[in-house]
């Protein structure tokens, strides 16, 4: 199935909603990341409203133990700080958006060492889980180097909208007084995962500097095993009372 880009209509639904988006949401990230100025403010209303929009908000596949292992997909493991706060936010496969330097969703690495020695206090924190053989991943360069591209054009009235994925985007912005049209393009500079969104992408591998990360922007094209979604949801229950000391999950769980 090819990938679903979307129209100029649906273009001016998203760009509509942002300009009601109140500007200090537009400027925040989150309270110990704000005076740090290596991080890039992030729109998360615009991020959630294009979530919705565009349906990327399914709940991932929980599928047989036996399924997921014949998958060919790279396992990639998900981090939070805390289990007995976080526990809620893997089993919901929350998207804990913009913590992250390259834009909004779901960070997830290849690496479990990483994400145990750099995202997660302890294995209760990780979570595993692959995405879809038929999912879409944008490559980080690939989305920079459009952005540069919007970004060096002079006047768009003097050129032709390219044929292709970028189509409607060149449409759509042609469509905008002059003045609107370097907010729409830093709207998506600032956080590429609406690029990739616009062109249909699930995904965002961040390919350089030897990163083994991934932006999962489309929740619905996970997989989680059966063995590894009833550990977060038992793990979940416990933090919530659910379980008495001695029926929390073996730490090694992760190991087996």
């Amino acid at each position: 199935m090819a990938r679903n880009i979307c129209d100029v209509e649906t273009i001016k639904k998203i760009w509509d909603y942002y300009q009601t988006v109140d500007p200090k949401f537009n400027n925040y990230v989150v309270d110990e990341m704000v005076d740090d100025s290596k991080y890039t403010p992030y729109d998360f209303k615009t991020f959630n409203y294009m979530i919705d929009l565009l349906n990327y908000n399914s709940f991932p596949a929980v599928v047989r133990n036996d399924e997921y292992a014949k998958s060919k997909s790279v396992p990639l493991y998900r981090g939070v700080e805390s289990p007995e706060h976080n526990a809620q936010t893997l089993a919901d496969f929350d998207y804990h958006r913009g913590i992250g330097v390259r834009g909004c969703g779901l960070y997830a690495s290849m690496d479990f060492n990483e994400v145990y020695t750099c995202y997660a206090n302890d294995p209760y924190s990780i979570l595993e889980f692959k995405l879809d053989s038929g999912s879409y991943l944008a490559s980080y360069n690939g989305l920079r180097k459009i952005l540069n591209e919007l970004i060096s054009v002079d006047d768009f009235d003097k050129i032709d909208s390219p044929q292709g994925d970028l189509h409607a985007i060149y449409d759509f912005i042609k469509s905008l007084p002059n003045n609107d049209r370097a907010f729409f393009i830093a709207l998506l500079d600032k956080d590429p995962s609406k690029l990739a969104m616009l062109l249909g992408y699930d995904a965002v591998d961040i390919d350089f500097h030897n990163s083994n990360h991934t932006i999962v922007l489309n929740r619905g094209k996970m997989v989680v095993s059966e063995s590894e979604y009833k550990r977060k949801t038992d793990l979940s229950r416990y933090y919530k009372g659910g379980f008495v000391d001695e029926n929390k999950p073996d730490e090694n769980f992760l190991l087996e």
